[in-house]
């Protein structure tokens, strides 16, 4: 039952994602694609690794960010084509959206 319950936001959740992929001109599916991979190899060394919970939630947004723009960089490679420069703004945005993961998030284990 629970799982049922939790598809609609998953699915709107992803839905979103891919919209926003296309609007800011990133590649088509790759925030799917970095949570596949995050979900499978990450999630479970960052939870055994850290103690912290605002740790974890912070870990997370800066592999969302960083990783985010690795993997563009790499699909923009393999199409030959070229992708936005790192800046420092980044940094920003990790620190903004870590705060407002701290306040508005739990994680429970």
């Amino acid at each position: 039952m629970s799982t049922k319950k939790n598809a609609i936001p998953l699915m709107l959740g992803f839905l979103y994602l891919c919209l926003y992929d296309l609007n800011k001109g990133f590649y088509l599916f790759s925030y799917l694609i970095l949570f596949v991979l995050v979900h499978q190899f990450v999630v479970h060394k960052v939870q055994s690794t850290f103690t912290c919970n605002n740790c974890i939630l912070a870990v997370y947004v800066m592999i969302a960010y960083l990783g985010h723009f690795v993997l563009n960089l790499f699909l923009a490679y393999l199409d030959n084509d070229t992708f936005a420069y790192f800046s420092n703004y980044y940094f920003y945005y990790i620190a903004v959206d870590s705060i407002l993961s701290f306040m508005l998030f739990r994680i429970t284990r």
